[in-house]
């Protein structure tokens, strides 16, 4: 009996050894053919036995993938099992192996190996064998910084688990081709790839997927240099159902673009980051692509051939976009991001981030004349954007739509421009101010003017500026509604804003108030009406909270589950220990 088995190996690392390198069958075959001979040897039966059984196994391991049926075998392999750090060796590896094959089989196994963990104890070929041994139920694998592993071990995985759907392979540097071809060949049913920081990896061993995974939806490569046109060419214009590509540092060039761009007609979601090869004329030349037709997301980022001539050319490739990503680009003006837009026009989520030459005037011509359905605005580090840059009227009115608005370490913007911004945000729920040092209490209001629906949640994180008068507006503003606010770093505010929230809103779930300047009669106050709905809650770097605090907390916030108290230098250590004893429910971080 399978049970019978595992509890033996459960007491000899010998026999748990064995039986996780080889399968049921072959178990059978060894044992019935020498237990006669051991039986005439005093002293040396498992000797005999253990000889005899590995001889049989690697003989019968040699089979090919070839051989085994392709068939999708019945639903089996529901377990799951996760190593990591000093727990991820061969041995645990091996009663995985053992254990779970007496319990319905393996069907997700994640190994996260971790600096350092490059001993002889680490996870090697000969551990990861035993689960292509053993578990042929075998779905998913993740592999993440295990440097003793290398091909053989993917080649057991390949010629034991056909069943697998799933491989994850990041930071395994002697991971080469030969491994992923094992694959390749072995795992006709694999769906989703994915491959980061694996330098031996090139285009041969992606040409095998592309010719044998024709099911393949998925494909993440990221800093494998070794890949290049050929490789990723081979898998695009094979698997015709891929719907997700990521190519990130990638020695890929403006052919292999050519060839994504005519063969991807099922792809949802792309991204490019740092690719240095292509150039400007290689996205050109996705003027004449048939493909991207239905794309809904597309993500670039520094990329050095992405230009005002070269992205409106993208837009009109890509016309049924939702969301569109620009990342650390240097050279997109407003004209090559208006002139994009307007061939958008489904575009709902626009994304702007280290863009230095968007202005505020680009965002009106863009409002104006395109993005009537733009539901999600995100401006991050984009010193191009100014007060002075908007003109004297808002946004176009087509902006009534935008749920919402992130306007994030901007250095140039100040009250003027969420003055002018805020009128034209109709519907929007959720508002995001994070790192705006130039705006103060009068800019916040004004915008809150503008605007005449409640928000859900609103993030000031490191406006410094900004005092009771701004938070107190928010409360007022939002009342009942708002369910998250954030005043990371608002060193002015005081008890009075808690007073406020705890009077206007009632539901409040997320509250930060680090380095705020509050008391415990403020705390008390919040938490005699807020206390029973508040899940997160942050007080780090309040100086001045007391003990006092940790009995109204334990005694009201009955659905708190994460606390940050790090930094409250009024706080006991003996205090805290026996807080947390008593709040054992809730993830606490203290100091």
């Amino acid at each position: 009996m399978a049970r019978d088995r595992s509890v033996c190996s459960m007491i000899c690392k010998r026999w748990l050894t064995l039986q996780s390198h080889m399968r049921m069958s072959d178990m059978k075959q060894a044992l019935e053919s020498v237990v006669s001979t051991a039986q005439d040897i005093p002293g040396r039966s498992f000797e005999v036995i253990s000889q005899a059984v590995a001889k049989t196994t690697v003989q019968n391991s040699l089979t090919s993938a070839h051989e085994v049926k392709l068939e999708k075998q019945p639903d089996f392999g529901d377990l799951s099992r996760c190593l990591q750090g000093k727990k991820a060796t061969d041995i645990r590896l091996a009663s995985i192996a053992v254990g779970t094959s007496a319990f319905g089989g393996l069907g997700k196994l994640s190994i996260k190996g971790g600096k350092g963990e490059s001993s002889t104890k680490a996870v090697s070929d000969f551990g990861l064998s035993a689960i292509g041994i053993s578990c042929r139920g075998l779905k998913y694998l993740s592999l993440w910084d295990c440097p003793n592993i290398g091909n053989q071990g993917l080649i057991s995985i390949g010629n034991g688990c056909c069943q697998l759907e799933k491989l994850d392979l990041i930071k395994c540097p002697q991971l080469g081709n030969k491994g992923l071809e094992a694959i390749a060949r072995g795992c006709p049913f694999l769906s989703t790839l994915s491959l980061d920081s694996c330098a031996m990896i090139g285009s041969t061993g992606l040409e095998a997927v592309g010719k044998n995974c024709a099911n393949l939806l998925s494909l993440s490569l990221s800093k494998c240099p070794a890949i290049g046109d050929e490789g990723i060419g081979t898998v695009v214009q094979n698997c015709k159902f891929l719907s997700f590509l990521k190519l990130d540092k990638v020695s890929i060039t403006d052919n292999g673009l050519a060839l994504v761009g005519n063969n991807c007609n099922s792809l949802s979601k792309l991204i490019l980051s740092e690719l240095e090869n292509l150039t400007e004329e290689g996205f050109v030349s996705l003027r004449t692509s048939s493909g991207f037709k239905i794309m809904k997301y597309l993500c670039i980022t520094s990329c050095k051939g992405v230009s005002d001539h070269s992205l409106p050319i993208i837009g009109g490739v890509c016309k049924n976009l939702k969301a569109f990503s620009l990342v650390d680009s240097q050279t997109v003006t407003d004209d090559g991001l208006e002139g994009f837009a307007s061939l958008c026009r489904s575009l709902e989520v626009l994304r702007l981030d280290k863009c230095p030459n968007i202005s505020g005037s680009g965002l009106q011509s863009l409002s104006g004349n395109a993005l009537g359905g733009l539901k999600v605005l995100h401006l991050n580090m984009c010193s191009g954007l100014l007060d002075v840059s908007l003109s004297s009227g808002s946004l176009h009115p087509s902006c009534s739509l935008l749920k919402s608005l992130s306007i994030t370490h901007c250095e140039g913007v100040g009250n003027e421009f969420l003055k002018k911004i805020g009128s034209s945000c109709l519907s929007l729920e959720k508002l995001d101010l994070s790192g705006l040092f130039g705006v103060n209490d009068s800019g916040v209001m004004a915008f809150l003017q503008g605007n005449s629906l409640p928000l859900l949640s609103v993030n000031l994180t490191g406006c410094k500026n900004l005092t009771n008068k701004a938070v107190c507006a928010v409360a007022r503003h939002s009342g009942s509604n708002l369910r998250s606010l954030y005043l990371d770093g608002c060193e002015k505010v005081t008890d009075m804003s808690l007073k406020v929230i705890a009077e206007k809103c009632i539901v409040l779930q997320d509250l930060d108030l680090t380095k705020c300047k509050i008391t415990d009669a403020g705390v008390v106050a919040l938490l005699a009406t807020t206390g029973s709905t508040l899940k997160t809650l942050s007080l780090s770097g309040c100086k001045h909270i007391t003990e006092k605090c940790l009995y109204i907390i334990q005694k009201t916030c009955a659905s708190l589950f994460a606390l940050n108290l790090q930094g409250c230098t009024k706080l006991s250590i003996n205090a805290l220990k026996s807080f947390k004893s008593e709040l054992w429910r809730c993830d606490i971080l203290s100091a």
